[in-house]
C-alpha cells in the first residue's frame, strides 16, 4: 500500500482489535519502516490501558483508540496514561455530544489529539471548537457507500474533497428526513 500511494500520503491502519499485545508489537515493528501514521484500535477489545501503554513504549507508531468506549470514564485512563496519541470517541455511541465535549477537554489537557469517529455532521463542530488538538473527522463517504446515513438527513454537513463544510443553520445544521425514517423503520 505504501508503494502504491507514495511517501507524501498519510497511511493509517484501522485494525479493528485483532491482536494480543506481543503479536501487535511484532506487527508494529515490522511495519515501522513504512511510515505508518497510526495504528487504530490494534489490540483486542478487552485489553486495558496498561497494555496500550506497553505497546506505545515498544514502538514509535502512535496509537488511536476510543470509538468503542462509552463514557469519559472508560476513555480517561487511555488518555491520562499516555497510552494513546489520538482519541477517536464517537458521540453517537459515547453518551452524546456533551460527553464528547468532556472527552475533548480531557484530551486537550493531556496533549492528546481528538480524531472523532464518523458522524461529521456532529463531530466537525467539536473539531472546530478544538483546532489546536484536533485531527479530523472520519466519514463513511458518499451516498452510494452509506445510503442510510445520507438518506437520514434533508440537510447536513457536506464532505467535499476531504473537507467538512458546515452550514450556518442553528444547532448542528441538520434536518432529519422523517419520511425516510418512516420508510425504513423496523
Amino acid at each position: 500500500m505504501r508503494e502504491a500511494i507514495g511517501a507524501g500520503v498519510s497511511l493509517m491502519l484501522d485494525m479493528n482489535a485483532p491482536y494480543d499485545l506481543p503479536d501487535c508489537i511484532a506487527f508494529a515493528r515490522a511495519v515501522e519502516p513504512l511510515d505508518i501514521f497510526w495504528l487504530e484500535e490494534p489490540l483486542h477489545w478487552y485489553l486495558q490501558p496498561a497494555d496500550f501503554v506497553r505497546h506505545a513504549q515498544a514502538t514509535r507508531i502512535p496509537l488511536a483508540h476510543g470509538e468503542r468506549e462509552l463514557t469519559r470514564f472508560t476513555v480517561r485512563d487511555f488518555i491520562a496514561s499516555g497510552a494513546i496519541r489520538y482519541v477517536q470517541f464517537d458521540a453517537t455511541r459515547a453518551a452524546g455530544f456533551t460527553e464528547a465535549l468532556r472527552i475533548a477537554q480531557l484530551a486537550e489537557q493531556h496533549g492528546v489529539m481528538i480524531a472523532p469517529h464518523t458522524a461529521p455532521e456532529l463531530h466537525a463542530h467539536l473539531v472546530a471548537a478544538f483546532p489546536r488538538c484536533s485531527y479530523g473527522v472520519e466519514s463513511h463517504g458518499d451516498a452510494a457507500r452509506d445510503p442510510a446515513s445520507h438518506g437520514l438527513y434533508r440537510e447536513r454537513a457536506e464532505v467535499r474533497e476531504g473537507h467538512v463544510h458546515l452550514s450556518d443553520r442553528p444547532g448542528f445544521g441538520i434536518e432529519i428526513d422523517w419520511d425516510f425514517v418512516k420508510r425504513h423503520r423496523a
